[in-house]
């Protein structure tokens, strides 16, 4: 694999602000021209813009070049990764980096709108978000599949490399959990937190390594990863976190099994936009 493996989460884009908006009762953004644009057409806003220019700020700052730049073909993600003004960076598109598949419940109408036609389906994210498909579209773990390509890809054409991706929301969930995988139901409660320190937001860097940061001995596998969001880092925890292998004996096995609530399983959120 490459020695360091840097995920940015596209800037803020008209379609993010929207939906924003309509969570809380406003749906004037939603007019008949927004509607009619593709998802993967949205451009970013002009808060957006100011957040790839800090996002390209930090990561001019922290790393002197990359091996490799890749980002989603997605309007939001190419804006951004221009905007983040690395003179650089020759990007390479890759559709295997674009935003979740969102099916009928896609996010083009407001969100009062969408619970209506699809409150059922959207309450089951509550219950099961790593494996809750929308109707028909993909599932998180749906994405790891994707995921799992293009780190095939990057591992034989950067080993040692250093390589950035501008992605989406879901699709750094994906990398996170075949990177650094957590036990199921520790899982669970990231994906459903409110906690800031446990989303991804707009502009957002996931950098993982197999560099120490401490000792500068390098890995074989990613063994550390970083969270920071550069236009505002209380957003974030900006520390190193040591990645621990998910290898559990039999008896641990049997604990987190019988630790697993059954009875008396509650949704506590549903449905977010990327």
């Amino acid at each position: 694999m490459p020695i360091d493996l840097v995920l940015v989460r596209h800037c803020a884009s008209i379609g993010n602000e929207a939906y924003e908006r309509s969570k809380e009762g406003d749906h004037s953004h939603y007019t008949e021209q927004f509607r009619q644009l593709p998802n993967w057409a949205w451009p970013l806003s002009e808060k957006g813009r100011q957040q790839a220019r800090a996002t390209g700020a930090w990561l001019e700052d922290h790393f002197s070049a990359f091996s490799g730049y890749y980002c989603s073909p997605f309007v939001r993600t190419s804006e951004t990764a221009g905007l983040l003004g690395l003179q650089a960076a020759c990007w390479e598109p890759d559709n295997l980096l674009r935003e979740r598949f969102w099916g009928e419940a896609d996010f083009r109408v407001p969100e009062n709108e969408r619970w209506e036609a699809f409150k059922k389906e959207l309450e089951g994210r509550g219950h099961d978000p790593a494996y809750w498909r929308p109707p028909g579209g993909e599932s998180l773990a749906d994405l790891e599949l994707r995921v799992e390509h293009f780190l095939d890809k990057v591992h034989r054409a950067w080993p040692n490399g250093r390589v950035l991706v501008v992605t989406h929301r879901d699709a750094m969930l994906a990398f996170g959990a075949r990177i650094a995988p957590r036990p199921l139901m520790e899982w669970r409660r990231m994906l459903l937190s409110k906690d800031p320190h446990d989303q991804i937001h707009n502009g957002q860097v996931m950098h993982y390594t197999r560099r120490n940061p401490t000792t500068g001995e390098v890995t074989v596998r990613f063994s550390w990863v970083l969270s920071v969001c550069p236009w505002d880092l209380i957003r974030s925890t900006n520390e190193w976190r040591r990645i621990e292998p998910p290898h559990l004996s039999h008896d641990e096995r049997v604990e987190v099994a019988a630790a697993t609530p059954g009875d008396n399983w509650k949704a506590t959120t549903a449905g977010k936009s990327d």
